[in-house]
Parts: structure tokens; sequence; C-alpha cells
């Protein structure tokens, strides 16, 4: 029983930690979609958001479909 809650708590933890994860490349391709518009304007393909971001260009849609 022990061994299952060490292992049930991991699990936890990794789905805090992948939660955080999320949260963390959300922000930072809001930060970079920021600074893009505001230096080329509002015309800029989501693949370059998703090049200067460094991140795949589905990303970048599904971040902006939340």
């Amino acid at each position: 029983i022990v061994s299952e809650l060490l292992i049930f708590g991991s699990e936890c933890k990794m789905k805090e930690t992948r939660k955080q994860q999320k949260e963390n490349t959300r922000k930072h391709i809001i930060k970079t979609a920021y600074k893009v518009y505001s230096e080329y304007g509002f015309s800029v393909p989501a693949k370059e958001i998703a090049r200067e971001a460094g991140v795949s260009q589905g990303t970048v849609f599904f971040i902006s479909q939340l």
C-alpha cells in the first residue's frame, strides 16, 4: 500500500509539473506574439510566431483556441 501511495504521489507531482509546463509555454507564446505583432503588425502569420517562440505552429493554434 505504501508503494502505491508513493506511485500515486509521484503521478500527482508529474501532472502538476506538466500543468505548470503548459502554462509556461502558453505565457511564452503570448509574450512572443506580443513582441512580433508590435514589431511587424497583425499581418504576421502564425508560423512566424511559432518560429520566434521555438514551438510548432500547431502549438500556437492550440494556445489561441484557449
